[in-house]
């Protein structure tokens, strides 16, 4: 978390910095000017993009990870008494708890669909500040950024501020046997109080386990788990069902978000335009992540729904290509499926990675989360570089200028 916080401080410093030397190389009309203050302004602000890219990252493999294993902590009963998962119940699911009766589908998604929920309104939120200190306010690129630097203060503040939940739920690392009582309490890796008549609130509390109380873990051997790299390579392959979907739908949405919302405008040729629908589309497309990553306890996703909803992000960009190329609906009706595009994309992430939560043994819970996270990123990486390329041909067929590579496509 202190890398975390570091490095958003640093990408915020680095693109101010950037923007003020190409706000000064814009601005500077010297005839000497050979454009080396605006590209050196530009590389300091992909540097500092890299870093709060490093930072997303690092904080969502961690965190998601974390929520998944909070949601698999503790499964109350309908009857508000506790069960706990132990090793007996190492293919104890979400689908086993809906057959049984012990939980109901939103039990173990509240911390995923928490932490999926802020993610969502992290980008209304980021549109809403940039629009008020830039453009309401007037502070432009580099005053807004710096300004926000003090969020990276406050994400370290409030992480520290919830420390006692962690003390509260923490598992000792050691592996003991002391008995409490006549009743022995064991857990595994992931944290699984097993006896049913153990009253949570009293076994812990703000200040950790009380009295005899010992959760002795197994290691990773001793539960067949291989814990080498390659045990979570190949752990990472076995989630192609879930991680495939996460892949496709991010793939789709980013070549929407990065090639073809920046290329329409009404009228195209014009820049302003263009900027104007990008700012619309992407305040349209955030609505509908936020609202759709914060569904998860509402309903849950079969494996068919969450193969579905890819395929029809991938039909929503066919559909957004043709139009930017033949202008047959060429309006602001358009935000309406930029609005359906945020749905689909916020859906898949938080039914796929609650999904991975529920139906994975409990001892693979977390790093399966964690690894899985790998596929949105990939789609980004990929579709940022698709993008280029798409973009370039639709400024092509429009006949704009500007684009920063060659279309491929004559």
């Amino acid at each position: 978390m202190v890398m975390a916080s570091v490095s958003m401080a640093i990408a915020l410093l680095l693109v101010g910095i950037g923007g003020k030397f190409r706000d000064h190389g814009q601005n500077n009309d010297n005839q000497d000017n050979d454009g080396s203050g605006q590209s050196l302004g530009l590389a300091l602000e992909l540097f500092g993009i890299s870093f709060i890219s490093f930072q997303g990252a690092l904080g969502e493999a961690t965190l998601l990870a974390l929520s998944g294993r909070f949601d698999s902590l503790i499964l109350p009963k309908l009857d508000d008494s506790y069960r706990a998962v132990d090793d007996a119940d190492e293919h104890f699911s979400e689908q086993d708890a809906q057959s049984s009766g012990d939980v109901e589908p939103s039990i173990q998604r509240r911390c995923i669909t928490a932490f999926s929920s802020g993610t969502g309104l992290a980008g209304i939120a980021g549109y809403a500040y940039k629009s008020l200190f830039a453009d309401l306010i007037g502070l432009g690129l580099s005053g807004t950024v710096w300004s926000a630097i003090v969020f990276a203060l406050v994400y370290w503040l409030k992480f520290r501020c919830l420390y006692r939940v962690e003390e509260k739920w923490a598992v000792s690392n050691e592996s003991t046997s002391e008995v409490a009582g006549d009743n022995r309490i064991t857990a595994s890796e992931s944290s699984y109080l097993a006896d049913d008549a153990v009253d949570i609130d009293e076994a812990f509390s703000a200040e950790g386990p009380k009295g005899n109380v010992s959760l002795p873990l197994e290691t990773a051997h001793q539960r067949g788990q291989d814990p080498t790299g390659f045990g979570r390579f190949k752990l990472l392959l076995s989630l192609w069902m879930y991680t495939v979907p996460l892949f496709t739908v991010y793939a789709a949405e980013y070549v929407l978000q990065a090639g073809v919302w920046p290329a329409i405008g009404f009228p195209v040729t014009d820049s302003k335009a263009r900027a104007e629908f990008y700012h619309f589309a992407n305040w349209t497309y955030q609505g509908g992540v936020y609202i759709s990553r914060s569904s998860g306890n509402l309903w849950v996703a079969s494996m068919r729904a969450l193969w579905i909803m890819p395929i029809l992000q991938i039909v929503n960009l066919y559909f957004f290509l043709m139009v930017s190329i033949h202008h047959f609906w060429y309006d602001y009706g358009l935000l309406a499926l930029c609005f359906f595009a945020g749905l689909l994309g916020g859906s898949v992430y938080v039914q796929g990675f609650s999904r991975i939560n529920a139906d994975m043994p409990p001892h693979q819970k977390e790093s399966a989360v964690a690894s899985a996270g790998v596929a949105d990123s990939l789609g980004i990486f990929v579709a940022d570089v698709v993008s280029l390329f798409v973009q370039s041909c639709i400024y092509k067929r429009n006949e704009i200028g500007g684009a920063v590579v060659e279309c491929p496509v004559r």
